[in-house]
């Protein structure tokens, strides 16, 4: 098991795991965030006005069992009164040469700017190489400036994008090491009962 401990700033501490398989015990952890998300921050996330997830949305992105889809939690409370509070993940894409897939990050809204999304970002990166991935992709709102700053400090690229000015697309060569060499390696979290990693948010 991975275990890095983090101290700063009296942030309360959280839980990075790693999700695989149907994880019936956490599903309404996950369920619940998306939930709780803000409209602005679920226009971030699926770049779509959504009053409310659909049950069947729910249950897929509760569970992600799509073949090679990567999937990190992080996790705040006690444990048996967590909360989920980021989430980030990899899925498949057909795009380029090599093994590719295509990033989705979102932090609840009352913790943003306390690193969640970085840490959770640097998880991903560390598993997605582990996995044989060889970039990563990510599309981004142009208003989206946290994430639009988090992909700077990890070295993606800006690519060129029709109809740029409400919309980026970004892309990291991940055979190509970078800012992210110290990033949690989550290959010791199979599943969110195991949460490997335990920070104070950053």
């Amino acid at each position: 098991m991975n275990l890095d401990r983090i101290g700063l700033n009296e942030a309360p501490a959280l839980r990075i795991a790693q999700v695989t398989g149907r994880d019936a015990r956490h599903a309404v952890i996950i369920e619940e965030f998306y939930r709780g998300l803000s409209a602005q921050t679920r226009y971030e996330r699926f770049f779509s006005h959504r009053p409310e997830f659909g049950p069947a949305e729910l249950e897929r992105l509760a569970h992600p069992e799509r073949a090679g889809e990567l999937c990190l939690v992080a996790l705040a409370g006690e444990e048996g009164e967590e909360i989920a509070v980021g989430e980030v993940r990899l899925v498949p894409t057909h795009e380029g040469t090599g093994r590719e897939g295509e990033i989705a990050l979102v932090v609840a809204d009352d913790w943003r700017r306390l690193g969640v999304g970085r840490k959770l970002l640097c998880g991903l990166l560390a598993a997605a190489r582990r996995a044989g991935y060889t970039g990563a992709q990510a599309y981004i709102t142009s208003s989206n400036t946290g994430m639009l700053s988090l992909v700077r400090q990890f070295d993606f690229r800006f690519q060129p994008l029709a109809g740029g000015a409400t919309m980026r697309l970004v892309h990291k060569d991940l055979t190509v090491t970078a800012t992210d060499t110290g990033c949690f390696d989550p290959a010791g979290a199979p599943h969110i009962e195991a949460a490997a990693l335990a920070i104070a948010a950053q």
